[in-house]
């Protein structure tokens, strides 16, 4: 009973440092293609270190979302007046009219 029970928890330590560090770094959208395999490789030699180098050089995708959300206010700052005292409703109906206008 007692050597089931340690293969059992050597199985266990396997699934956890091998497997599932490696199907988060497959299924991540974190990196794509060839940069994927090399992360793997990098997690079957060294890992817990190599899963945990990968999340942290991964992480600057957030960034690039809060840049481009920023990028966007700031082009909305620098929109002239009438276009920002207009709803998107109102924009989109005098755009309506120009179009049929010139048509």
């Amino acid at each position: 009973m007692g050597s089931f029970i340690n293969t059992a928890f050597v199985w266990v330590v396997l699934f956890v440092l091998y497997v599932l560090p490696t199907m988060h770094i497959l299924f991540s959208r974190r990196s794509n293609g060839g940069a994927t395999l090399g992360w793997v490789l990098v997690n079957l030699v060294m890992p817990i270190l190599g899963w945990g180098i990968f999340l942290i050089a991964t992480q600057p995708e957030k960034n690039r979302i809060n840049k481009a959300r920023y990028l966007g206010q700031i082009r909305a700052r620098n929109l002239p007046l009438s276009v920002k005292a207009r709803s998107p409703r109102q924009h989109a109906e005098e755009i309506a009219q120009e179009i049929s206008a010139n048509s």
